[in-house]
């Protein structure tokens, strides 16, 4: 078998490094803004921009046969469908309550004190 010989740059991976570190301020400054319904989906693009990013020049998918980016868009495609799912199918169910909290009807922080300003009893702990 013959080996590929990959031209590489450091200056290349620094270029890439940078675009990288770029893309995750961004990330970091968007969570910071309400988008509404878009935050996960802006989320998500930047993270797949930032996979093709590392995929292409730091695993040198883009030196390899293009089988392989084939394969690889292929993945982020069904990734993207089997995350597209559940997504849609939770959008369409009701909010579910926990069981404890359908009980309550007051907060705890709003229960009367008790009379007198006497502090409440507290039980004491079972043997």
């Amino acid at each position: 078998m013959s080996e590929h010989v990959h031209p590489s740059s450091s200056r290349i991976y620094l270029i890439i490094l940078g675009f990288l570190l770029v893309l995750t301020a961004i990330t970091v400054g968007a969570a910071y803004v309400d988008f509404g319904s878009f935050n996960l989906i802006i989320a998500v693009l930047i993270a797949t921009v930032k996979a093709t990013l590392v995929a292409m020049f730091f695993m040198h998918l883009r030196h390899d046969p293009p089988i392989n980016a084939i394969i690889f868009v292929s993945s982020l495609i069904f990734l993207g469908l089997f995350l597209l799912f559940p997504l849609i199918d939770m959008q369409s169910r009701d909010k579910v309550v926990p069981y404890g909290l359908r009980m309550q009807t007051q907060p705890a922080a709003q229960q009367p004190a008790p009379a007198g300003g006497a502090p409440a009893a507290t039980p004491a702990p079972a043997h």
